[in-house]
């Protein structure tokens, strides 16, 4: 029997980060808040604000310092929106987090000027051109109203692992499952 050897010096472990996306209204129109980036990867394209989820920090914890770093804004994690995994070089896997500012009346300022050209609401009916993949699929999908953001009560601040598949027959139905009365969560759904 060969004996397999684990070497912690080699592990690959992947770069954990946090996004915030916040919009907000004025005026009935709604905006997004982007940076433009600069002389870092994704240069030229605009991101949500957000960056490293460092050792021992809370999810949200990092969310609000990272947006504090690079923008001066003061924002309230509300719901975990949706997870990124990119199996690239590095591993990288991201949370994307639906975020409010604290004082609407707030201006971001560029604290990064070394990796971004600036910070600015954007309307969400007509965002810059150049965004990351995730974000314009993401906004496309909310101008279509497909994602419709929920201010209710606040996700749980941790990550449980789970799998879930969607099973498709010959004639192109979907096996749904509605939870009932007694489910742990979800009740209805």
């Amino acid at each position: 029997m060969k004996k397999m050897f684990f070497n912690k010096e080699k592990e690959i472990r992947p770069y954990i980060a946090v996004k915030a996306v916040i919009i907000k209204q004025t005026h009935s129109k709604e905006y997004i808040l982007l940076g433009k980036r600069k002389n870092v990867a994704g240069d030229n394209h605009y991101y949500l604000p957000g960056g490293d989820i460092k050792k021992s920090e809370k999810i949200t914890d990092s969310l609000v310092r990272e947006i504090k770093e690079e923008t001066g804004l003061d924002t309230v994690p509300k719901k975990i929106l949706w997870i990124e995994e990119d199996l690239g070089e590095p591993h990288h896997i991201t949370f994307y987090y639906q975020s409010s500012l604290k004082n609407q009346h707030q201006k971001p300022k560029n604290l990064e000027p070394y990796k971004y050209y600036g910070w600015k609401f954007y309307p969400l009916d007509n965002p810059p051109k150049h965004l990351s993949v995730s974000l314009e699929k993401f906004i496309e999908e909310y101008r279509q109203r497909k994602r419709i953001f929920l201010f209710g009560t606040p996700s749980i601040d941790y990550i449980g692992v789970g799998v879930a598949a969607i099973i498709v027959n010959r004639k192109n139905e979907v096996l749904l499952q509605l939870r009932g009365p007694k489910a742990k969560n979800e009740r209805g759904l």
